[in-house]
C-alpha cells in the first residue's frame, strides 16, 4: 500500500477536488491521507470510499495480507463521508461490522437479467473498432 500512497496521494491534494472517490480498499489510505491535508488547508472536500468487496472476506497472498486489508478497512472506513458498495448483503456487512452512521449505498456492477437483450452485432462492430485494430 505504501507505494500506491506515494504515488497517488500527492497527485490528490495537488488538484483542487471536491470529492475524493476512491475506488477499492487500495487506494484508501491514500483518500484518507489527501483528504485529510486538503482539509487542514481549509479545503472543503468530501471522501467517497467505493468498497467492491467484503474485504474481511477478500482472497489475499497470505493470512498476514488478509488480516492487514481488514485491518486498514476498519480502522479507515470511519474517514469516509460516503461509502458506495456492489450489493445489498455487502452493504449489510459493511454497516454492521463498522457500525457505520449510514448504510452504504448500493450501486449494483452488474446488469438486471430481466432487461438483457440479445446482441445486435459483434463487439468490434458495437464498439466502433475498426477490423484489425488490436481488441
Amino acid at each position: 500500500v505504501g507505494d500506491l500512497d506515494l504515488t497517488f496521494t500527492p497527485r490528490l491534494w495537488r488538484g483542487d477536488p471536491q470529492v475524493v472517490h476512491v475506488h477499492d480498499i487500495h487506494l484508501l489510505e491514500a483518500g484518507v491521507l489527501a483528504v485529510r491535508r486538503l482539509r487542514a488547508q481549509g479545503r472543503s472536500v468530501h471522501l467517497v470510499y467505493d468498497a467492491h468487496e467484503f474485504v474481511p472476506g477478500m482472497a489475499a497472498r497470505s493470512r498476514r495480507t488478509a488480516d492487514a486489508w481488514a485491518a486498514m478497512e476498519a480502522d479507515l472506513i470511519g474517514h469516509a463521508d460516503a461509502v458506495v458498495t456492489v450489493s445489498e448483503p455487502i452493504a449489510d456487512a459493511l454497516h454492521e461490522r463498522y457500525g457505520l452512521r449510514r448504510r452504504p449505498t448500493v450501486v449494483l456492477n452488474a446488469p438486471v437479467l430481466a432487461e438483457a437483450r440479445p446482441a445486435t452485432g459483434d463487439v468490434r462492430s458495437q464498439a466502433g473498432v475498426a477490423p484489425g485494430v488490436p481488441l
